[in-house]
């Protein structure tokens, strides 16, 4: 048996290393070979794992391939290869890989066929799912179809796939979320409230903006803008320097209520002022104090009766409810 092992081995050496001729055979990854098809076992598979060896050639992939030409299609050995995988001319090495690709890829490590995926995706049949496992997909993948798939896929094959590893494959920012990865929210500074003193508002222009990251917002499609606040009317709570994250209320039913760190605008003739108070209950009154460490900021500015209508005839009103502030120290540009 040794022996004539010994001799399919050197039959086959030569049949790799003869003249190319009409029916040379070759080692996978040309691009004008097809696949043989996988011969029945026979107990020749350390021969063909051999081959296998050869250079350019896929470790676990042990086919062999014809040349494809006008005469000759496709061509089988007398060699019984055993644990033989599909290799197709869209899994070649030196293509570049496609989000389908991937997919096809992941497919095929799950052991899973398209119906099946389809079902554990919620879809009705292997239609929904179909066309994103081709090569020619180049995606990237829908939102809903990522985290389907991802259903799908996840806990299958060796190794596990990961949901991640499906999720990836597309740029939406909702799949944050549903791969594991907390989302993050920035807002842009885009100009100064002054704490105390009413001043007229202003936008910086864009080259002195500057993005402070914020926790998520307080409800679903929440405005919120971020100030700088300048002055020392607030300087017992609120630092000056301070860049404030705020919940935009006006034209909106959000009341504030007092405790509230609030901004509140003023309309003086064709001017629009801002400031920033402690919104409190005197009496039968509202008011605005400040929380300030010297004592000429310590009047109090009043916006109307306990029936919290908060645009008095002074054209006083509050816009913005603070809920956060944060320190930094430098704004420099680094790019």
């Amino acid at each position: 048996m040794t022996h004539l092992i010994r001799k399919e081995v050197f039959r086959l050496q030569w049949l790799f290393n003869r003249p190319r001729g009409r029916h040379h055979v070759r080692p996978m990854l040309n691009r004008d070979s097809v696949p043989i098809a996988p011969p029945l076992h026979g107990g020749m598979a350390s021969v063909a794992q051999q081959l296998g060896q050869l250079p350019y050639t896929p470790d676990a992939v042990y086919d062999l391939c014809v040349r494809h030409n006008g005469d000759v299609r496709s061509q089988r050995t007398g060699v019984n290869v055993e644990y033989v995988q599909p290799f197709r001319h869209a899994d070649i090495v030196d293509q570049e890989e496609t989000i389908g690709s991937q997919l096809l890829a992941l497919k095929h490590r799950a052991g899973l066929s398209l119906d099946a995926i389809a079902k554990g995706g919620g879809y009705a049949g292997r239609s929904s799912v179909q066309r994103y496992f081709s090569s020619d997909f180049s995606g990237p993948l829908p939102p809903d179809a990522a985290v389907a798939l991802a259903r799908a896929l996840a806990g299958k094959g060796e190794p596990s796939i990961k949901a991640d590893d499906v999720l990836k494959l597309s740029i939406s920012e909702a799949l944050r979320a549903a791969s594991g990865e907390p989302q993050r929210y920035f807002l842009t500074v885009e100009g100064t409230v002054e704490a105390g003193v009413w001043r007229e508002q202003s936008e910086w222009p864009e080259s002195e903006r500057y993005d402070i990251e914020v926790g998520p917002p307080p409800f679903k499609d929440a405005k919120r803008m971020a100030v700088k606040m300048t002055g020392h009317s607030m300087d017992l709570t609120i630092p000056p320097g301070s860049d404030l994250e705020v919940l935009w209320i006006k034209f909106t039913n959000i009341t504030p209520v007092p405790g509230d760190l609030v901004i509140v605008e003023r309309h003086r003739h064709d001017l629009v002022e801002l400031t920033c108070k402690r919104l409190d209950v005197e009496g039968s009154e509202y008011v605005l104090r400040a929380e300030s460490s010297r004592p000429e900021f310590q009047e109090v500015i009043r916006v109307g009766s306990a029936s919290l209508d908060l645009v008095t005839d002074d054209g006083v009103q509050i816009v913005g409810i603070v809920l956060s502030s944060q320190q930094r120290h430098s704004t420099r540009r680094f790019t």
